[in-house]
């Protein structure tokens, strides 16, 4: 008995301490401190061709080393035609109110801050408001990634399939860029899956429409099978929160479609799973502050390193992906 109260308080601590530690995790310990910037005067297609060269979906638009405004693939949905990119300057659409923090500002603040203005990334500055570094949701799926090392199960586990949404608006192949475009900016969604008949086929998002500002001198490509990705990336529903945030990590995806039962029965982001993955671990503190003294032993699960991502075809289109735990 002796053995076990030493090792359920060592497993109570460790698990206290590690989501503390999360939460409480400054911007500067963890944001991505090279920022790639424009001068408001750039025109959309400079801005179009240094989002694609530097593989990035936001700039930030600074003037005297201070944010003015942030340039999205949403701006470019939204307020750009392809052939206005070398007309616009950029001023003309960023978006102008910047979303910052202080680099002392902790995670679980600016998750909040994330859900609160609806936005997927926060301009970290300092006290004279130059720039100092950007965080991103990307970098917040690293943070959990690194430092929650065990979990509770008191507090019942979240799973793919409580976050997914399951109602997937699609698209059909044989219709014109401009009209997914439009379904895009009206739904205000990221993605649009690409069908053909009943199958799933491809996926574009806002960034490969951003794409399309890159050729702007040349031919510019008008229907979705130019533009989509195939095979489709999936996961199964019964992933939890944390497999599915450390699968968009090495696999570089901000969305999966979801099967279950040999089916697409819906689809993930970044931002779903981000955002319940800090609010889980919200509701793990506080129940851990509140009945830590009797939690058992059995309670606890340790997230082990040795876990290998794998992969197989679920259809001629669909590359669905799980974890095996060696």
């Amino acid at each position: 008995m002796a053995l076990f109260g030493f090792r359920r308080r060592r497993l109570l601590k460790k698990a206290k301490s590690s989501v503390q530690r999360l939460l409480s995790l400054p911007a500067e310990a963890f944001m991505t401190d090279f920022v790639v910037t424009i001068k408001p005067e750039k025109t959309v297609l400079d801005a179009a061709m240094l989002m694609i060269g530097e593989d990035i979906s936001t700039l930030v638009v600074e003037e005297d080393e201070k944010p003015v405004g942030v340039l999205t693939e949403r701006d470019f949905i939204t307020k750009v035609r392809a052939a206005d990119a070398k007309k616009l300057a950029v001023r003309d659409v960023m978006t102008k109110h910047v979303v910052s923090v202080s680099p002392k500002e902790t995670a679980q603040a600016m998750i909040h801050l994330l859900k609160e203005h609806h936005i997927r990334k926060l301009v970290v500055v300092h006290e004279d408001g130059t720039i100092a570094g950007i965080v991103t949701q990307t970098d917040l799926g690293r943070v959990l990634h690194k430092e929650v090392r065990i979990i509770c199960e008191s507090v019942p586990p979240i799973f793919v399939r409580n976050v997914m949404t399951k109602h997937i608006i699609t698209v059909d192949e044989s219709q014109k860029l401009h009209t997914a475009k439009q379904i895009m900016a009206k739904k205000a969604i990221s993605s649009l899956p690409v069908k053909k008949g009943d199958a799933f086929v491809g996926i574009f998002t806002e960034y490969d429409l951003v794409s399309r500002f890159y050729g702007a001198e040349e031919a510019v490509p008008n229907t979705i099978p130019e533009i989509m990705k195939s095979p489709v990336k999936a996961i199964p529903g019964d992933l939890t929160i944390f497999d599915a945030n450390l699968i968009m990590l090495f696999e570089n995806c901000r969305r999966l479609l979801v099967i279950e039962e040999e089916r697409v029965v819906g689809i993930v982001t970044q931002t779903d799973i981000v955002h319940a993955a800090f609010a889980y671990l919200e509701r793990m503190h506080e129940y851990l502050e509140t009945h830590g003294d009797i939690v058992t032993e059995e309670s606890f699960t340790l997230l082990k390193d040795s876990t290998h991502i794998i992969s197989e075809y679920a259809g001629e289109h669909l590359r669905l992906f799980t974890l095996k735990t060696v």
